[in-house]
């Protein structure tokens, strides 16, 4: 996976220091028991050398907290950023997928899949190995430890260890199940507040509160509250099997250690010291099972976010010259939306599709960029098939400006440049061509667009995304309704500007628009009325 290896490659110095300072704890607590075991026989010869060894322990017992603490904070630390490294992998793959996956895709579950799911995933390959590794050893130097004892002691704790994971795993799978229902509520819910508040104008126009409060106290807030009781019974019972562990093993410890002191097997400091370690091993079995736990529920998250290893093809960048559409026929809704249409566009033309709303002008523009959600069609650049060409270069070629214009929460000049560097003379020419000089000297280009887009105006969102369009020089242009919230005068000076920028710079035209703006200056007009 694209992913592990990425989080491995940044956090292995880390998981390998983690794995140190485990090793340097449990050895110290190995110590700290074997002087316990002395200090208990110190006690029953009654020597003279008890305060010396009591500093012992109290120094072993400093060197233990600074291991330990140094444990668990190398071991968040790397939890941290491995989530972090993989929120940051995800948008960056996720906005690399072609835009069908948007399409199959709702927001609320694109949105889940990056801050929730891929974080766990994150934190599953940073911790899985590493934890099962950090454990394995804990439990091998406290059996070794314990054999020195006995053997027999060593062998029943291990068989109790065996014990208690199988009885983990088995309902380990059962919260596996409902952790996977889990997430599919909580996806949803994501999906339904992303679209409430996108539509909270109408809920709130038509008075719909309640109604839709209702619908998600009534529904999806029933059925995930069912889900996490019942996720709930096997989670206290998984932790029922541990309290047990944890209460069960240490009285079997002193028992056990007590029948072997009758037959002068272990010493009372023996016990002792075996106590303390025994207490040691409740916390790696824990690790163990949960890492059990872990594992299935990774697989079923796993499942749901393919994105995650998603690794960007090269392409072949070349420049379109030629664009063909064919289409044999496309019915929608019982109606034939398009019937042995063809349009051949080539370098430096300008062509206006006009007709009725609902008849496909739009449909053509996303053809030709790709964007069609029907594939019952064939669009060739310089006579190779659409299909056969990365979208990064159509869309290097080929810009479409769309009729609703959209802005980021970014300033005037962010939103024309979108990251880029363009000369700035270059800038003030888009600038002009666009009519946007006023909104420059009455905002300045560091102006700030609000994240809803209520300090600026239709028509002026408009000419900024056709700047975003131009400052980039496609060689395709298209404008799908760029002048509808345009006065005549205005839309007029900027059509004839931006006429004269596409031959200046050999551009295409292919504008739609109901005013027929563009057809004084037309080398074709497509009328789909006819």
């Amino acid at each position: 996976m694209m992913l592990r290896k990425y989080i491995y490659k940044k956090l292995l110095f880390l998981i390998i220091i983690s794995i140190i300072l485990s090793i340097m704890t449990n050895l110290t607590m190995v110590f700290i028991s074997k002087n316990i075991e002395i200090i208990m026989q110190i006690i029953e010869n009654e020597t003279n050398s008890f305060y010396g060894r009591f500093f012992v322990v109290l120094a072993l017992c400093l060197l233990y907290f600074i291991f330990s603490f140094a444990y668990y904070y190398i071991y968040y630390t790397i939890d941290i950023k491995a989530k972090k490294i993989s929120i940051e992998y995800a948008y960056d793959n996720f906005l690399n997928r072609d835009i069908d996956y948007f399409s199959k895709n709702s927001v609320g579950e694109i949105t889940y899949s990056i801050t929730n799911l891929s974080s766990e995933i994150g934190s599953y390959y940073a911790s899985f190995w590493p934890t099962i590794i950090i454990n394995l050893l804990t439990i091998i130097i406290l059996f070794v430890t314990i054999s020195q004892y006995s053997f027999v002691f060593a062998c029943g704790i291990v068989f109790g260890i065996i014990f208690f994971i199988v009885l983990t795993y088995m309902v380990s799978n059962k919260l596996s199940i409902k952790t996977d229902e889990q997430e599919k509520y909580s996806s949803q819910m994501h999906e339904l507040f992303v679209e409430n508040i996108s539509g909270i104008n109408i809920i709130k126009g038509f008075i719909l509160e309640k109604t839709q409060s209702g619908k998600f106290v009534n529904g999806l807030s029933k059925s995930k509250y069912k889900c996490d009781m019942q996720k709930n019974f096997w989670y206290s019972l998984y932790i029922l099997f541990y309290d047990v562990m944890t209460i069960v093993l240490p009285i079997l410890t002193l028992i056990f250690g007590f029948l072997l002191k009758e037959h002068s097997i272990i010493t009372i400091g023996g016990i002792l010291a075996v106590y303390s370690i025994v207490g040691l091993l409740q916390e790696p079995i824990r690790n163990i099972a949960d890492s059990i736990t872990y594992y299935k529920e990774h697989k079923i998250r796993l499942r749901k976010i393919d994105f995650m290893d998603f690794q960007e093809s090269s392409y072949d960048d070349f420049e379109i010259k030629n664009i063909k559409l064919i289409i044999e026929k496309i019915i929608i809704d019982d109606s034939i939306l398009f019937n042995n249409f063809s349009l051949n566009i080539n370098e430096n033309e300008i062509i206006s599709i006009k007709g009725k709303t609902g008849i496909g002008k739009s449909s053509i523009l996303k053809m030709i960029t790709n964007r069609y959600p029907f594939k019952n069609y064939n669009c060739y650049y310089n006579d190779i098939n659409q299909n056969d060409v990365n979208i990064k270069t159509i869309n290097k070629n080929i810009i479409l400006v769309e009729q609703t214009p959209f802005l980021f929460s970014m300033t005037l000049k962010e939103n024309i440049t979108m990251g880029k560097f363009f000369d700035d003379d270059l800038l003030n020419e888009v600038i002009n061509i666009c009519e946007l000089n006023e909104v420059k000297e009455k905002y300045t280009l560091d102006k700030l667009i609000n994240k809803d887009t209520s300090n600026i105006s239709g028509g002026e969102m408009q000419r900024i995304c056709v700047a975003r369009a131009l400052i980039r020089k496609p060689k395709f242009l298209l404008l799908d309704e760029v002048t509808a919230s345009l006065d005549e005068a205005t839309a007029n000076k900027m059509i004839n500007k931006i006429v004269e920028f596409s031959k200046r710079n050999n551009m295409a035209i292919i504008a739609i628009s109901h005013k027929n703006d563009f057809e004084s200056f037309s080398d074709k007009i497509i009328d789909l009325n006819k």
